[in-house]
């Protein structure tokens, strides 16, 4: 052991933490196989019997892996697609781009003609109370 070895000591896990913690992993790892037909057929059939039939633990609890895989399998369809915003095209981002290069094209020509007012009073060479 190392002197720091009190400070880096993992604690147990609580019972009710690894339980959750082993589900979140079987969810990770069931939402990265695609779905088989078999588990389109079984999704089905579940929808099909509803609430009615009296479901056993370990049913209730495959069940519920099986939700969350869905739902966590629609969350990624959802990030990984197009937003309305994306899918418009380039045309927009373009029209955008235009706009801004126009405000700044006309912003710099205020400013020359500012400038150019600007340097039409007489100049002075030197400070006032300068003498040679």
């Amino acid at each position: 052991m190392h002197k720091y070895s009190a400070q880096t000591a993992r604690k147990p896990l609580a019972q009710t933490d690894a339980a959750l913690l082993a589900e979140a992993a079987e969810v990770e790892a069931i939402v990265k196989e695609t779905p088989t037909p078999a588990e389109h057929v079984v999704d089905h059939l579940q929808e099909a019997c509803g609430a009615e039939s009296q479901l056993s633990p370990e049913q209730v609890r495959a069940e519920r892996v099986a939700a969350l895989v869905r739902k966590v399998r629609e969350n990624r369809a959802k990030s990984a697609a197009p937003t309305s915003g994306e899918g418009r095209g380039r045309g927009t981002v373009n029209e955008a781009l235009e706009k801004i290069r126009a405000r700044r094209a006309e912003e710099q020509t205020r400013r020359g003609e500012r400038r150019t007012e600007d340097n039409s009073g007489q100049r002075q060479d030197r400070a006032p109370g300068y003498r040679r």
